[in-house]
This record gives structure tokens, C-alpha cells and sequence, in this order.
């Protein structure tokens, strides 16, 4: 019934727009990509998806919907709305009511303060850059004065990060229990659309000529959940029940992008008050209990070329405050401080008819990576393929090198209209 209703939606949209008295321009793309795993020699990724995107303008107002379709290996076939909404242009506010992407920050890769809406983790790792943020049902205002802008943001629901499903090759078994344990997990709904439920955000943005930085304060749900309850049914065998749970928490974060010389300095971080962690406690038996504790994470970046390459380095730091042995963060024993970098090289050749780029992320504690080197060729204007290989190397036990098996090649077709 759902697919059905944004079917006829859209074709009634297409039927009324040459009547309205309105200035409407299209664009869309269509993308398909394989994958294979090099261990496994199967077909462990497909996707073909269709995105189109449609503006129309009044003297004051700006409507914006982008319906998309997707056939996937696990789903013959999908439709939903990325984003829907109305802007509205005022003397000094701009207006933006309906279902919107909100993004922050300056990192790449990462998501620091970059929070207020979720992320598309369906394929991991293979999602592409364009399905990774997911709209949210928000009202955001913005001010202008002089260099500065204030955003108001308020999200009606708040709406967690997609992940893949427990029978995933990105699914791995959790080393928090014994691996003969029979765990069954329970997945917390979304929070209820409560005005009570509701996330606000606020942000002071500043564009110079040598500096833009940015502030964000805001009260939010966490995009992950976290482990609330462990119940045990039989000791012996292990077996028994993960109860999730989404906490909500105040933040305060920042970034800010300047220039060096010939050099790009980017830096963010963000401040997680009262955040939710579970303990997980093996004597006299396995148990689970909440705890509360700040939460820090820091970034720097520099950017630069070198010998005609685009080069772009960043190091995250992640520190957990009142730390002690036990804590478990996003379902694995967490450190007390987690170290992360990113590395990324990239050029054009022949008449910007090929792009070489190299992308790894780098965990350092353990040591482990996911290197990522590509090759794109332009066919023709709006044209393209790309073929990429993702590699995960390092220590098992580590955020990538526990997927070495998931190693991969892939190949995907882009055409923009």
C-alpha cells in the first residue's frame, strides 16, 4: 500500500506541474554496483537505484522533493522520499519545513557533530556517499547577519541510524559472551512521535576569507542504541536476551576551517553529557547494568597538494571520562581512548577522464584498517564507472580488521541526467 501511494504521488505531481504557474527543473541519477568478496567468490553486494530530484521555485518559496527506487540483492524492490519540503525566502530568515538532511562539521568520514540527521548503514562500508545521511521530519530557521548565520532546527522524531540486518555479511558475532552462548537480541523501536520526543538543535555559523567556524548545541537521541538489559534463561548452556535502548543527552560541539599557506587546517569536536554506556558484569553471572558518562571525541585534518595530488590527512581522538574495565560502546569493549585516522590521495589524468583515488581508515589501538584504492573513468559528460577495491587488514578483535574476510572488489555505473 505504502509503495503504491508514492507511486501515484509522483505521477500526479508530474501531471500538475506543467499547469502550475511555477519554474521547475529536474535532475536525477541512475546507479548500479556489483561486489564480490575474493575469499568467498560470490555475488555479496548488488544494487541498482534510481534518484530524481525536483525543484520548483515561486518568488518567495522553494519546493523540493527527491523521490528514489531501489533493487537491491535483499530487496527486489523499494520506493521512499529522501528528502520533501517547502523553503521560504524572507528579508533576513529563511524558512525550511518537511522531511530535510541537516548537515554540520567539517570531517570526512567521520561524524562528530555532523548528528542531527542519521546515516544509511544498510551496505556499510559500500554505501555510497549520496544515500549515506537520512531526512528527518524537522522545522529549521536560519538568521543572517553580516558573516554570521543562527539555525534553529527542531526534529519532530527522532529517527535512528539504518543498519544492516542480522543475517548481513557485515553482521559479526559479538566477543562481549562466550561464542557458545545463544543470544537473541531485541531491537528498540523508534521513539514514539511525542512532542515530548522531539530533538532541538542550535548552531552559529561564521563564513570569512580566512576563517569559517561553527558551534552546535542541541539535546538528542543517540543514532545507535545501546545495551539496557541482559537476561539469562539457562546458565548452562549459555542463553538469553540483549535488551537495546536509544538514550538521549545534551551536546556541545564546534568546528572550524582555516588557511595555512597552501595548506587547508580542519578541526571539530564534540562533548556528549550523561551519555549512556553499558557495563557488562561476569560475576556471579552474566549481567548488564546502565552507567552514565561524558563523552569527548576531537578531530584535526589538513589538506594539501603535492606534485599535482590532492592530499587529505585527519586524526580522531575519542575519550570516555570516568573510564573503568567493563564498559561496553556500540556492542564491543570499549578503551579509554580510541585512536582513529583517515589518509586520502586522489588525481586526475588525461583530460580529467580518469580519477585514481586512495582512501584508508586506520584504527590504531589495535592496529587494523580498511584500505580502499579506486580507479574512475568518465565515459562521456555525466557518465561514469568506477571500480574499487576494499581491503580490511590488521588485528581481528579491531573496527575493520574483524571483516578480513569480507575483503571485496566492486564496479559501479553512474548516469546523471
Amino acid at each position: 500500500m505504502y509503495k503504491k501511494i508514492i507511486i501515484k504521488s509522483i505521477l500526479l505531481l508530474f501531471i500538475l506541474l506543467p499547469l502550475a504557474a511555477v519554474d521547475v527543473s529536474y535532475n536525477g541519477l541512475a546507479h548500479t554496483s556489483f561486489a564480490t568478496r575474493f575469499k568467498e567468490g560470490d555475488i555479496a553486494h548488488y544494487k541498482q537505484s534510481i534518484d530524481l530530484s525536483i525543484d520548483m521555485y515561486k518568488d518567495i518559496s522553494h519546493f523540493y522533493i527527491q523521490p528514489y527506487a531501489t533493487i537491491s540483492k535483499d530487496n527486489p524492490v523499494s520506493f521512499d522520499i529522501r528528502e520533501a519540503y517547502v523553503e521560504f525566502y524572507l528579508d533576513s530568515v529563511d524558512v525550511k519545513i518537511g522531511k530535510q538532511i541537516i548537515v554540520s562539521g567539517q570531517a570526512d568520514a567521520f561524524y562528530l557533530t555532523d548528528i542531527v540527521s542519521p546515516r544509511n548503514l544498510k551496505d556499510f562500508v559500500l554505501t555510497e556517499t549520496t544515500d549515506m545521511r537520512i531526512g528527518v521530519p524537522a522545522v529549521k530557521a536560519s538568521y543572517y547577519f553580516g558573516n554570521y548565520t543562527f539555525d534553529g532546527i527542531w526534529i519532530a522524531q527522532g529517527i535512528p541510524t539504518t543498519t544492516y540486518s542480522q543475517d548481513s555479511i557485515w553482521s559479526s558475532p559479538s566477543n562481549l559472551l562466550p561464542s557458545s552462548a545463544t543470544i537473541t537480541t531485541n531491537i528498540p523501536p523508534t521513539p514514539e512521535l511525542l512532542i515530548e520526543n522531539s530533538e532541538v538543535f542550535a548552531k552559529l555559523r561564521y563564513f570569512g576569507s580566512s576563517i569559517s567556524y561553527e558551534f552546535i548545541v542541541g539535546n538528542t537521541y543517540s543514532d545507535e542504541p545501546h545495551i539496557s538489559n541482559l537476561t539469562i534463561t539457562t546458565p548452562s548452556p549459555l542463553a538469553g536476551t540483549l535488551d537495546l535502548q536509544f538514550d538521549r543527552y545534551p551536546i556541545l560541539g564546534g568546528s572550524f576551517s582555516t588557511t595555512l599557506g597552501s595548506f587547508v587546517v580542519r578541526g571539530e569536536s564534540i562533548l556528549s553529557f550523561n551519555k549512556a554506556f553499558s557495563v557488562l558484569e561476569t560475576t556471579p553471572s552474566p549481567s548488564v547494568v546502565e552507567e552514565e558518562h561524558h563523552y569527548l571525541q576531537g578531530l584535526i585534518g589538513l589538506d594539501w597538494k603535492l606534485f599535482g595530488f590532492d592530499m587529505s590527512s585527519q586524526y580522531m581522538l575519542s575519550h570516555i571520562f570516568d573510564y573503568h574495565e567493563g564498559i561496553v560502546h556500540q556492542g564491543i569493549s570499549a578503551n579509554e581512548y580510541t585512536h582513529l585516522t583517515t589518509f586520502r590521495v586522489q588525481k586526475k589524468f588525461f583530460e580529467d577522464r580518469f580519477t585514481f583515488q586512495l582512501f584508508s581508515l586506520i584504527e590504531l589501538n589495535p592496529l587494523n584498517a580498511l584500505i580502499r584504492p579506486s580507479i574512475t573513468y568518465a565515459i562521456e559528460d555525466a557518465v561514469s564507472l568506477k571500480a574499487e577495491v576494499l581491503l580490511f587488514v590488521g588485528d581481528e578483535n579491531g573496527l575493520y580488521g574483524k571483516y578480513k574476510d569480507n575483503s571485496l572488489t566492486s564496479l559501479s555505473l553512474y548516469w546523471y541526467f
